[in-house]
């Protein structure tokens, strides 16, 4: 009976082993992704709405000289 509560010992051992890793590994894609469009929106953005602000989707986040000109909540 002992050989049969070891074998489910380990393998509750090898599922939570599995969880964490799987756990990690999503947190580390969230991680990356949350970087990589951050460092995309501030670094070489160019205007996808011919400089028109409003009613811009990214107007809140944008980092271009026209809209670092506007007050933070004007809008053209």
């Amino acid at each position: 009976m002992s050989r049969l509560t070891e074998e489910i010992k380990s393998r509750r051992d090898l599922l939570r082993a599995i969880g964490r890793a799987i756990s990690l590994g999503c947190l580390a894609i969230i991680g990356g992704v949350v970087m990589l469009r951050k460092s995309n929106s501030q670094q070489g953005q160019a205007c996808r709405n011919l400089d028109l602000c409003q009613g811009c989707k990214v107007f809140e986040r944008c980092a271009l000289p026209q809209r670092l000109t506007l007050g933070k909540n004007d809008k053209e």
